[in-house]
């Protein structure tokens, strides 16, 4: 990354401590910040009248990145229109208590979080903000107010364009932007939030909605408002949004159809780049499956990949993916993509060699019965619950593991073979609302995760054959009312089919 290469601010940062303190100094660094701006807005302006896009926001827009887009009319992000945003607002809004006095929601987004000295890591927004606006800015907030007659205010605190900042950080929206854009009634400046929210705070006993913990510089104005006197009632609404946010619309559907989509391809290519690979790593693995899911549209991983070769998949969370590969050995990946703001989450085990050996073959089978069974009952008219289908692939894999001999007939607790869960809600998040009890009842439009595993010890009384294996096969499910739709199909699971697939060529031109 570039640092400044104007001579002027390598002279200031060369003055003494003294300088620092004089009025030459303070006269200087302003005069250098006019030069600056001066510069940069007539560059802006510039490249504005002359860029074919026309101007460009902190965000792709149809306007300004239609190669992303769908062309369905009214999209506000890929994948999303402006009048679904709208219509989550209301949704959010009518599900909060409701009160004779205006109701405020406050929902914040992340900053910009640093990885050294000035290099950001790559931003990715608060998922509730984010589902509620679509704005993908950092140090911005949503302001959300009904009125008693039942009116809405909506305002968007975002950063205010810069010339200076965006000529090195990329575009903003701005204050502007953000009101045409994104279908709001107001926009303020971020660091007006505190001055704006105060009459907010004036009022006795209201209640506010906000999520703390998001963002600082927003908890230090709540923090200031509230302390103030304010007799206004604080409450945290992350559990109303993952409420809502549970049951997916046919458009969250569709981008979580397409996330599926593209990590299954690229999985069942890494599949076979494994079996060229045999002599790589972890990490070279890992490499190729990223570079798949980037080719395909993707904009990243979902999360930081498992790939385990042979015992390292007996770790559940291994991300170090810095050993070589062994012929002989199992490698289990756990991966997905993100797509427009939507997730992926796949596991998936294969033979290093491309053929799985007797004992693998034997555990590998039963981890396989109990993950299709669990998919077969997410359905609303087999299962309540995710603790039921959990409960059910611990009945599966516990039948499993005695007829091999590895738990005695007697025993009933799986927790030394499979110690989490079988699985989660997805959407947003990879965990996604997990404010959301697994008792809550299913309903068609969930997606969840089927991931049984089972994970061998080397213990005294494993047979020898069995010892070090670790096997999770994951698939993602919407929850259906007759037959659930399983997201993640594309990419095998039968054990035929695996080696079937580690001996196909790879055409790195398909990017379905």
């Amino acid at each position: 990354m570039m640092h400044s290469l104007l001579p002027n601010a390598i002279k200031i940062n060369a003055l003494t401590t003294s300088h620092r303190n004089s009025r030459f100094f303070s006269d200087h660094l302003q005069n250098v910040r006019q030069q600056s701006k001066r510069f940069s807005s007539h560059r802006s302006e510039r490249n504005a009248e002359s860029n074919p896009r026309g101007r460009l926001y902190g965000q792709p827009m149809a306007s300004t990145h239609p190669h992303l887009f769908n062309g369905s009319k009214g999209e506000l992000t890929p994948g999303t229109s402006l009048n679904e945003y709208k219509e989550r607002r209301r949704r959010f809004l009518d599900y909060l208590p409701s009160s004779p006095q205006a109701i405020d929601a406050i929902i914040p987004s992340f900053p910009l979080k640093i990885m050294s000295n000035d290099i950001p890591f790559p931003y990715h927004p608060y998922t509730n903000f984010l589902w509620l606006c679509g704005f993908r800015e950092p140090d911005s907030a949503l302001w959300l107010r009904r009125e008693p007659n039942g009116n809405t205010v909506e305002s968007l605190f975002v950063l205010p364009r810069d010339p200076v900042k965006e000529m090195w950080d990329g575009p903003r929206s701005g204050l502007d932007g953000a009101k045409s854009l994104f279908g709001v009634d107001r926009t303020f400046e971020f660091s007006q939030a505190q001055k704006e929210l105060k009459e907010v705070f004036q009022g006795k006993d209201n209640t506010i909605y906000y999520v703390p913990r998001i963002h600082p510089k927003m908890d230090n104005a709540i923090d200031a408002l509230y302390s103030g006197g304010s007799s206004s009632k604080l409450i945290d609404p992350t559990h109303y949004l993952s409420k809502l946010r549970l049951k997916k619309s046919q458009s969250e559907l569709e981008l979580m159809r397409r996330a599926g989509d593209i990590a299954a391809e690229s999985m069942r290519e890494t599949m076979r780049f494994t079996f060229l690979s045999q002599n790589s790593t972890e990490h070279q693995i890992s490499a190729f499956m990223e570079y798949r899911i980037k080719m395909r549209g993707s904009s990243n991983y979902s999360y930081p990949p498992v790939v385990a070769c042979g015992p390292n998949a007996n770790t559940l969370h291994y991300i170090a993916n810095d050993m070589p590969l062994k012929s002989g050995e199992l490698l289990l990946m756990d991966a997905g993509a993100e797509m427009n703001g939507y997730v992926s989450d796949i596991t998936r085990v294969w033979p290093v060699n491309g053929k799985f050996s007797q004992a693998q073959r034997e555990i590998y089978e039963v981890v396989l019965r109990a993950n299709k069974a669990c998919i077969e009952h997410c359905d609303t008219s087999k299962a309540k619950s995710m603790r039921d289908i959990g409960q059910l692939g611990q009945e599966v894999l516990t039948k499993g593991l005695k007829e091999l001999g590895l738990m005695k007939s007697r025993d009933s607790n799986i927790s030394r073979f499979f110690p989490h869960s079988i699985g989660h809600w997805l959407g947003m998040d990879t965990h996604d609302v997990q404010e959301v009890s697994s008792y809550t009842n299913l309903e068609p439009g969930m997606v969840v995760t089927i991931e049984p595993g089972l994970y061998i010890p080397f213990d005294s009384d494993i047979p020898p054959q069995y010892r070090g294996i670790g096997i999770r096969i994951e698939d993602n499910v919407v929850i259906t009312d007759s037959k659930p739709e399983v997201l993640t199909w594309k990419v095998p699971k039968e054990i035929e089919d695996i080696e079937r697939a580690m001996s196909e060529p790879i055409d790195l031109n398909n990017l379905n």
